[in-house]
């Protein structure tokens, strides 16, 4: 009866002409729209009709924006346009838009194409808008429906699955369930990814069976989750998209646009924001993920495809996929400068990078060991010379009963350039000191006792020693002229060429790096609640390391089957997850005790995961 009624009240509203329902619709726009068709007719729910039965559905944008000039049109498709035309799309410079209703066989239909302004996407319909007979929405426009209930056409670029197997999964025998781990996975669901397919599957955790898959026009190269986990951001490299799934109801909600061949996605909680390393071109995206919407794009040196991020979302840390080299850059002002990457170190065929507190960590496949970069210099050695360390004179302290420019004795118990006696050699920082320290002393002549000289105060430690007034000339002009040639040297970083930057990077090495030597070939690894667990997939077995020391703790062995690829862990890092892409099964293992707790059989072969909860 309701379908009806809501039919009649259709070819009624079709035969109303009064301009008092045109009030629902901006008076700028549709004046606009009527220069170009003067007996249009605008229905009460804001649908328009043209004299030939041509049907405009308006979308009410998200965010207006008002001109400072005048209304305009100012997009179209097909491009270039005009409201004569009768294009399938046109917007205005206050987001607001109309697209045609078009028929398409048994359906009636609106277009999509990725040139739609993301305002336009982010829009709704009028939410009493009487919907045709057969009207659909395409699957990238679904947002726009708001409450309304319109079926959706399958997307271009994915297409949902629904898998009813008829089969029900037992968890493995040769595996011992601990029931905290099982807990874990409880009324949670895993997104996973498979190594050769264009396609996502939703598994549920606790019996690893698959319900969905989401079909994708190219493989999917990253998946994060955003906003505390409502959604999973997916990156696929041939369509230049970043895919937005809602994890509640499992479904595509949009796309947005990235560069080209987005690779992999980093996540900041901080402020928000999703940063994409774009592979093809020399950019990093950044989408805000409140709106949902395009932000900026950072122009960097090389072609960025892994990126880290420091916990507080102001230091970026990213991998050049051509050279090799990991670039670091800041953010000033809350905004990441273009173009001011700053070279830190360069690998050889690195798989993967991780940032945890001030180190970076690398898996090196050509040298086949873990790079640890430490960025503020190894914590065991003193490695930066600080000048300040010299301590200025004490004119209330003496040395052998006179005055001295730094407090420095010949007692080795006392002296602040102690020699390390395990070792019986000065630190590099020790001896650059003491080199400082003796540029403090000059000798005037052979008779005359070595005297102390310190550019700021050696006129004063002179008079000390005689009359003011006795201060000649002489010895004034010695003190200028040590004080230039001591200034000279302490700034003579400042006036020779730069380092070049490779050799800068091979320094670097020297002075910030650690490894860990794989003891067979690694093919992932991850840091995480103090430990660095190395998967070496030849030997079926993970490493376990200490992260403050790098030595070796612990490992655990895997089933001797299939190719194990990849360490994950969930948001709460209390399990950790090894996948296999070819043994269709996943290995969950507590990171408390490194004990393996649960093999998980799939119908899939998986290659990325992540975990999330049921809503």
């Amino acid at each position: 009866m309701k379908r009806l009624f809501a039919l009649l009240l259709f070819l009624i509203s079709l035969g109303i002409t009064q301009e008092v329902f045109a009030s629902q619709l901006p008076e700028a726009e549709v004046a606009i729209v009527k220069q170009a068709f003067p007996d249009l007719k605008v229905r009460f729910d804001g649908l328009i009709e043209l004299s030939d039965g041509t049907k405009y559905i308006p979308v009410y944008p998200l965010k207006t924006e008002f001109p400072e000039t005048s209304v305009k049109l100012t997009s179209t498709f097909p491009k270039n346009k005009s409201i004569k035309d009768k294009p399938d799309f046109f917007m205005f410079n206050t987001n607001f838009a109309f697209f045609k209703v078009k028929k398409e066989k048994d359906k009636t239909t609106i277009i999509y194409n990725s040139a739609i302004p993301t305002e336009v996407k982010m829009g709704l319909l009028p939410q009493d808008l009487l919907v045709p007979r057969g009207f659909q929405i395409p699957s990238e426009l679904r947002i726009i429906i708001g409450d309304l209930i319109i079926p959706i056409t399958p997307s271009k670029e994915y297409k949902e699955i629904v898998i009813s197997t008829g089969k029900e999964f037992k968890n493995s025998p040769r595996a011992t369930l601990v029931e905290q781990a099982a807990q874990q996975l409880s009324n949670k669901y895993f997104y996973a990814t498979s190594f050769n397919k264009n396609t996502i599957s939703i598994l549920n955790a606790d019996t690893g069976k698959a319900f969905k898959q989401i079909e994708f026009t190219s493989i999917p190269s990253d998946i994060k989750l955003a906003n505390k986990g409502q959604y999973l951001l997916v990156s696929t490299l041939r369509n230049g998209n970043i895919f937005v799934i809602d994890t509640a109801k499992t479904e595509v909600l949009k796309e947005i646009k990235a560069g080209e061949k987005p690779y992999f996605i980093a996540i900041s909680n901080t402020d928000n924001l999703a940063y994409i390393a774009n592979r093809g071109e020399n950019s990093i995206s950044v989408i805000d993920l409140i709106s949902m919407q395009p932000k900026d794009s950072i122009k960097v040196a090389g072609n960025p495809c892994y990126i880290e991020l420091s916990s507080d979302g102001k230091k970026l840390y990213y991998l050049d996929a051509i050279t090799g080299i990991v670039y670091y850059l800041k953010k000033e002002d809350d905004y990441f400068a273009p173009y001011t990457s700053q070279p830190l170190f360069k690998s050889n065929n690195i798989a993967k990078i991780q940032l945890v507190g001030d180190k970076i960590y690398t898996l090196n496949r050509g040298n086949n060991e873990l790079e640890i970069f430490y960025i503020n210099g190894k914590p065991q050695n003193e490695n930066l010379i600080d000048i300040s360390d010299i301590t200025n004179i004490n004119l209330e302290e003496s040395v052998n009963g006179e005055k001295s420019a730094v407090n420095y004795s010949e007692n080795e118990s006392e002296t602040p350039f102690q020699e390390d006696k395990e070792k019986n050699k000065l630190s590099f920082k020790q001896k650059i000191n003491k080199i400082v320290r003796n540029l403090l002393y000059y000798k005037d002549e052979p008779e005359i006792e070595e005297q102390p000289l310190n550019p700021e105060n050696q006129i004063q430690v002179m008079a000390i020693k005689s009359q003011p007034e006795e201060v000649s000339a002489e010895a004034t002009k010695k003190v200028k002229t040590a004080k230039e040639k001591l200034h000279d040297f302490l700034n003579y970083k400042a006036e020779v060429e730069p380092m070049p930057q490779t050799e800068q990077i091979k320094l670097n090495v020297e002075k910030q790096m650690d490894f860990i030597k794989a003891k067979s070939r690694a093919n992932d690894f991850l840091v995480v609640n103090g430990k660095i667990y190395l998967l070496c997939s030849d030997d079926y077995i993970v490493y376990v390391y200490d992260e403050t020391t790098n030595k070796q703790i612990n490992s655990f062995e895997l089933e001797k089957i299939g190719y194990y690829n990849a360490l994950k862990t969930s948001s709460d890092k209390k399990i950790g997850i090894i996948t296999n892409i070819s043994s269709m099964a996943l290995t969950i293992f507590d990171t408390k005790t490194d004990t393996i707790v649960q093999k998980l059989p799939l119908l899939v072969n998986v290659h990325n995961v992540v975990i999330t909860s049921k809503k």
